[in-house]
């Protein structure tokens, strides 16, 4: 500290002197160090780093449901910030930047199906940071994969979605149903994907008993991709029974529907009203289908062809059975 010469340090206490009592206390009075929610900021006056300034006054603190701004009828009352606009206050928002009104949290873990980068696994890490996390990443050591389409189904048929068959919401997933000779396909808004992967978690109901086709009947239930589904043509991951409501025999298998070829099989003993997660990765000729129950090893099996229907969707699509279906999730590659 630098000393004044006496007469100096004396005109200084003067000076200083020289303020209004009543100033300095208006002074001390108006003066706060760590503004609260509802006090007014700017660039030169910043809010302290719990809380944000938002149009001119600081809000948003953690566990506060008010951002601390007026409201707008005036009369200081603080009114919940929505930035998303979505109806849900940001306090309570699982996706506070995406609009989600249904906050749809498929793995109940922090963050809604619309912003989580795995909506189907709690374990959100992304090693390859390309924004889809590793669980769901056909790839989790390079970087290039996306999310094009998911849905858990919270609130029925999503928008857009196409649906051939009978589907009808029951509870938290979607009921699909078909009788023998027919196909019932729920088809999501995404263009051909000639790398990527869909998954699905399903639960096979009932198949039909055996004389529905004047004969004995197969049952199949799978994702697929590509599929037309004007055509009913594709590469399918099977849920297959070849005797449907026989035990006997079942399999999962990758059937090319185009060359009327089974392209893989594994035996797979899956049963009704057990859910499995089925998946099918394409690599552009080149296919896998897998398929586990919940905390098991899944079955595989692998095969190429060169099938090209006229569409290239991705599907679940059920032949002769019926099946519950939790999600839908499309995963796009490089």
């Amino acid at each position: 500290m630098v000393e004044l010469p006496a007469d100096r340090a004396a005109s200084a206490y003067n000076g200083a002197m020289r303020w209004p009592a009543a100033l300095g206390l208006l002074l001390v009075g108006c003066y706060d160090p760590q503004p609260r929610a509802g006090s007014p900021c700017s660039e030169t006056m910043p809010c302290p780093s719990a809380l944000r300034c938002i149009e001119g006054f600081c809000g948003g603190a953690p566990g506060d449901d008010t951002d601390g701004a007026p409201n707008p009828t005036g009369d200081g009352t603080p009114t919940a910030l929505d930035r998303d606009g979505d109806g849900v206050n940001d306090t309570d928002d699982n996706c506070v930047d995406i609009g989600n009104a249904d906050q749809g949290n498929e793995d109940s873990d922090a963050l809604g199906d619309e912003c989580d980068p795995c909506p189907i696994e709690g374990n959100n890490t992304d090693g390859d940071g390309d924004g889809v996390g590793d669980a769901c990443d056909p790839h989790p050591g390079a970087p290039g994969d996306t999310i094009v389409a998911f849905s858990g189904f919270h609130a029925g048929v999503p928008t857009g979605w196409q649906v051939i068959g009978q589907v009808a919401p029951m509870g938290d997933e979607l009921s699909l149903t078909t009788v023998a000779g027919n196909h019932t396909a729920l088809i999501p808004p995404v263009t051909a994907i000639a790398n990527g992967t869909i998954t699905t978690v399903m639960t096979v109901d009932a198949e039909p008993p055996d004389n529905a086709c004047g004969g004995p009947c197969d049952a199949a239930s799978t994702v697929t991709m590509p599929y037309d589904p004007n055509q009913d043509q594709g590469v399918f991951c099977e849920l297959y029974s070849p005797v449907a409501g026989s035990a006997n025999n079942r399999t999962i298998s990758l059937w090319d529907s185009l060359a009327q070829i089974e392209r893989g099989k594994r035996a797979f003993p899956w049963t009704l009203g057990v859910a499995y997660k089925v998946a099918l990765t394409r690599t552009g000729n080149s296919y896998a289908c897998a398929a586990a129950q919940t905390g098991l090893s899944p079955v595989q099996t692998a095969g190429q062809t060169g099938a090209t229907p006229q569409q290239a969707k991705p599907a679940v699509a059920l032949y002769g059975s019926s099946a519950r279906v939790q999600y839908v999730l499309v995963v796009k590659s490089p």
